[in-house]
């Protein structure tokens, strides 16, 4: 018969350590790596797997449900900055583009 090496009073807490060591690990990768002028090692970490999926997925042919639309000097005055842009504000304009059907004849080149 084979030695237990964790006692059976001591099994509910194997999970609890290791996810304590694990929570710990990646403080301490995340503090060693923490530059806030250049995150580059969770940024490349980050780049590298969406790469992976996008491989993964392989090329997949362009769809036209996509409308680039541009919001001019004029809406901007009255709604403010896109940055400051409330969330109501920008759901009224989707719903408002939504409904007047944008398609490809629509478009204007510049």
């Amino acid at each position: 018969m084979a030695r237990r090496f964790v006692p059976t009073s001591l099994k509910k807490y194997v999970p609890l350590v290791l996810a304590f060591a694990m929570t710990v690990s990646f403080f301490v990768l995340a503090l060693s790596r923490l530059d806030l002028a250049d995150s580059s090692f969770l940024t490349s970490l980050d780049l590298r797997w969406i790469d992976a999926k996008f491989r993964l997925r392989g090329y997949q042919i362009p769809g036209s449900e996509v409308v680039v639309v541009g919001i001019d000097d004029k809406t901007l005055a009255r709604l403010g900055s896109i940055r400051t842009l409330s969330h109501d504000n920008l759901a009224k304009l989707v719903d408002k583009l939504a409904d007047a059907g944008p398609t490809t004849e629509d478009a204007v080149l510049r």
